[in-house]
């Protein structure tokens, strides 16, 4: 089960501190027993938390589908400058091939997500798979030499651990550079996506304020 970060209200209940906590703590079981282990989180920590799981990732989640996955930014590059060679400096040619280009990779992902049986998940479940992908995508990582040969585990993210800003935006830069890359580029400007950022943390405030 995924981590959640929750408040000690006024009237003495812990409630969900944002959206994403809001839909893990819903997925229990009412009558059950869970077992908590409690960390203290400083205020800083949970800005960072806000900013990367309630901003970068929840705008990565509303944008990336596993048929957008399935063609690489390498593949995608090639067609792209295919269509720009085929047009040879003619601007209505190169819009034309460029919707030809649209409609065949769209197919093409189509039909390559077809071959992979994928199970229903919760939003809370595929930010998670995000979350795993950009730390290896940018090496938060390190290698295990396993019976089977070397194997990469990934490793935690504490912001609460994190002793600088600097260190924060190192990782931060890394993950925005990766999503940017392999999810957003194709859908806005990274201005327009550092703004959407900002509206999500903001709105995310506001329904848990």
């Amino acid at each position: 089960m995924p981590k959640s970060l929750l408040i000690r209200n006024r009237g003495g209940a812990l409630v969900p501190a944002y959206e994403d906590d809001r839909e893990v703590v819903s997925s229990m079981k009412r009558d059950r027993i869970y077992k908590v282990s409690v960390v203290q989180q400083t205020s800083r920590s949970l800005e960072y938390h806000q900013k990367y799981f309630g901003g970068l990732l929840e705008l990565a989640q509303q944008y990336w589908s596993p048929e957008a996955g399935s063609m690489s930014l390498s593949e995608s590059y090639v067609l792209d400058r295919f269509c720009a060679f085929a047009a040879n400096g003619n601007e209505e040619t190169y819009a034309s091939l460029m919707e030809i280009n649209t409609v065949f990779s769209s197919r093409l992902k189509l039909k390559r997500a077809e071959q992979y049986d994928r199970p229903m998940k919760k939003g809370n479940e595929i930010k998670q798979d995000i979350h795993d992908w950009i730390k290896e995508e940018i090496g938060f990582y390190e290698q295990v030499l396993t019976p089977t040969g070397w194997k990469k585990r990934l490793k935690s993210i504490n912001f609460n651990a994190m002793r600088t800003d600097e260190e924060f935006d190192a990782f931060y830069k890394k993950a925005f550079d990766a999503v940017w890359n392999y999810v957003l580029s194709r859908h806005m400007s990274q201005e327009e996506a550092e703004n959407v950022i900002l509206q999500l943390i903001s709105l995310g405030s506001y329904k848990n304020g």
